[in-house]
């Protein structure tokens, strides 16, 4: 068997140069759309990437600054109450709520001062405690320092070192 001469027949030459043409025209076509895709895809991804280097930027000098300000707080922290514990299971309630009250008012002063001060001070503050007597109901209260903690609030801990009876 033969294979047909079809070079020799101008329909099927018309119709093999028209796929050949059609065929690189739609290939142009595709080239022409496929690069203008990608080229907005490009300039996407590089504004992308400008805006990305910003916010980084933007986001470390916020981090720096907001540290800066940590560090002038911590500085700055000052003592903002006072509360006194005292142990002592022979004394009533109404004794001790008075005598936490008289001793945190010997302390007042402290308040609103920078916590770095007070904990400068912390053996001032436990000798003027521990020196100064209170009288309560006729009764002289001295008192010994079992523990401070000092941060905004001022926890103090006290121990009943000896009362005297001023009544006899």
């Amino acid at each position: 068997m033969r294979i047909p001469p079809y070079y020799k027949m101008p329909d099927w030459q018309r119709f093999l140069a028209g796929c050949v043409i059609g065929l690189l025209i739609g290939f142009s076509i595709f080239l022409f759309l496929y690069g203008t895709a990608q080229e907005k895809q490009i300039n996407k991804i590089r504004e992308q990437k400008a805006e990305i280097e910003i916010l980084k930027e933007q986001k470390k000098i916020l981090i720096e600054s907001e540290e800066r300000k940590n560090e002038d707080l911590e500085k700055k922290l000052t003592v903002q109450e006072i509360e006194i514990y005292i142990s002592d299971h022979h004394m009533d309630e109404a004794t001790k709520a008075e005598l936490e009250n008289a001793v945190a008012d010997e302390l007042h002063s402290i308040v609103n001062h920078s916590i770095e001060s007070v904990a400068d001070n912390r053996e001032l503050i436990e000798k003027a405690i521990e020196r100064k007597p209170l009288i309560v109901s006729d009764i002289t209260y001295h008192f010994k320092v079992k523990s401070m903690v000092i941060f905004s609030t001022v926890t103090l801990q006290l121990q009943v070192s000896s009362r005297k009876d001023n009544t006899r």
